[in-house]
Formats: C-alpha cells, sequence, structure tokens
C-alpha cells in the first residue's frame, strides 16, 4: 500500500499564507517546521494548526484545501527530513522568480529554521564544535538585508551556494539533533 503524501508546491503554500493571512511567508513556515521536526518537539498536526492560526489571529476558518496542504507540509516534513539519499530540499521559490525575492526568501526560511528550533527548546549548549558554528551561520544568513542586486551571474550564483549551504547545515543538525547516523 502506497501511502505518498502529496508534495507541497512553493506557489500554492504562497496563496495559503497569504489568503489565511497566517502571519508569516511561505519560506518562513516551511523553515520553522523543519525546525521544529528538527528537534523532534513538533507538537500533533491539529495543536500545530490552531497555534498557527492562533497567531495569525484568522478571522475566519482556513478552507479544507489549505488545511490540507498545511497537513501535507507537516506529514511531508520529517519523510524529507530522514531522506537515506540527503534529498532533503528547502521549499523556496524557483528560478523563475526575481533574484531579491529568492535571496529574501532564503532569509525569511533561515529566520524561519531557527524560529523552530527555538520554540522546540533547542538550546546553545545542546550544540557543540562544528555544528555550533554551522548555527552562527545561519544566524547571519537569517539576516541577509537585500537592497538592490548588481551582477545577476554573481548573484544566482551566491544564492545556489547559500541555499545549499542552508540545506546541508540543516542535514548536520539534524544528525547531531537526532543521532540520524543512519546506521546500516
Amino acid at each position: 500500500m502506497n501511502n505518498t503524501i502529496p508534495p507541497v508546491d512553493f506557489d500554492e503554500l504562497v496563496a495559503t499564507c497569504d489568503l489565511a493571512h497566517l502571519g508569516v511567508t511561505a519560506a518562513e513556515l516551511h523553515g520553522q517546521i523543519v525546525g521544529e521536526h528538527l528537534a523532534q518537539q513538533v507538537a500533533p498536526f491539529e495543536k500545530w494548526l490552531a497555534t498557527l492560526c492562533k497567531d495569525a489571529e484568522l478571522t475566519e476558518a482556513l478552507q479544507q484545501e489549505d488545511q490540507q496542504l498545511l497537513k501535507n507540509l507537516y506529514q511531508q516534513t520529517p519523510v524529507e527530513l530522514n531522506r537515506i539519499d540527503l534529498g532533503f530540499q528547502l521549499l523556496l521559490p524557483d528560478d523563475e522568480y526575481p533574484i531579491e525575492q529568492r535571496l529574501n526568501a532564503i532569509a525569511q526560511w533561515t529566520q524561519g529554521f531557527l524560529a523552530g528550533l527555538a520554540s522546540a527548546g533547542v538550546q546553545d549548549k545542546q550544540i557543540q564544535g562544528e555544528v555550533k558554528e554551522t548555527l552562527a551561520d545561519l544566524i547571519q544568513i537569517a539576516q541577509i538585508d537585500v537592497i538592490e542586486i548588481e551582477s545577476d551571474e554573481e548573484a544566482e550564483k551566491d544564492y545556489a551556494e547559500i541555499v545549499e549551504y542552508v540545506r546541508m547545515a540543516v542535514l548536520l543538525l539534524h544528525a547531531e539533533l537526532t543521532g540520524a547516523a543512519h546506521h546500516d
């Protein structure tokens, strides 16, 4: 029996966050839930959704399709984090978006990720050595302030390197926090 969770599309998540007035960007929301799952302190879906909606101070209930999309995101995240092939990917805008928006999105994703770790109770003293340095780098990435991009080619290269660095940092932190050095 194949219980595959449909992948969440970034643009659909943007629409849900915007239309439902969730108070977070799609990138930030994905980063946050990854941080919470990484720390293995994520609330059951219904409680997580209720907190998300309460924090957003919704004026009306989420539409069923929006709830399902958020449930897919919630369920898909630990599956992606635990992929044996390390194929976990950040949910970010694709290359058709302007580079400034993509750079802002990676900063928002990282802010959400750090907030998710913090809300899950991860503390500096739990993290040692190289991983601690990586966390400091993520704090710097979360503070990226995009003003104006002069060289698109150089910005594209920098963006790709930042995304890959953040992705690998998440996998490194995952291994550190979960002891997920896959023992086969």
